[in-house]
């Protein structure tokens, strides 16, 4: 897994989406594979103690407004892939459709481009006229950074890389950052 799959990946799972990485894709005759399959249950809350742990407010908003649902209040699916340059990947239809039902045919699924053609979190029309969501490499660095700031401010930690942070990318970021030369 490259730095921007795990970077796309750390941002998903902190924003409560349990992940399948690099998931093969058998449908056609020239197979390919996502980055990212994700999917998120509907009201989930992450909470250590008694605080529950922020999520990224816009991604919510715009695949909310994207769906025409409330994103954080259903079970949601993703499509994720990743570029660590400026090309935004294009889904194939089939490729939706095959992880649609791999994931149980969840009615709310959506396609995730993370890369650097994109500041923030957008919609981008380039693929189909509904357009997919495209996060930011950069924004999805720097949300994390702020995340990890807000549970250095409000938790108690004994550890960096304790069991609570079992992810290995999220502890490289933790250890990094203790020693100063991680910001975000």
């Amino acid at each position: 897994m490259n730095t921007g799959e795990k970077i796309a990946g750390t941002y998903l799972r902190l924003n409560g989406f349990l992940l399948l990485p690099q998931f093969t894709i058998f449908n056609e005759p020239n197979h390919n594979h996502i980055d990212h399959l994700a999917v998120r249950l509907g009201g989930s809350v992450e909470r250590v103690f008694d605080k529950s742990l922020p999520v990224d407010e816009d991604l919510f908003d715009i695949i909310g407004n994207h769906l025409g649902i409330a994103a954080k209040q259903e079970n949601l699916g993703a499509v994720v892939q990743v570029k660590t340059n400026t090309h935004f990947n294009i889904f194939h239809d089939s490729h939706l459709e095959y992880a649609r039902s791999f994931l149980g045919n969840l009615p709310n699924v959506v396609p995730i481009s993370f890369c650097d053609a994109f500041t923030s979190i957008t919609i981008d029309c380039r693929s189909n006229e509904n357009g997919d969501i495209g996060v930011g490499l950069k924004h999805a660095v720097n949300w994390i950074a702020k995340r990890v700031e807000w549970m250095d401010a409000e938790i108690e930690r004994q550890k960096m890389a304790s069991w609570t942070w079992s992810e290995d990318f999220l502890a490289d970021i933790l250890v990094l950052r203790k020693l100063k030369v991680f910001t975000g």
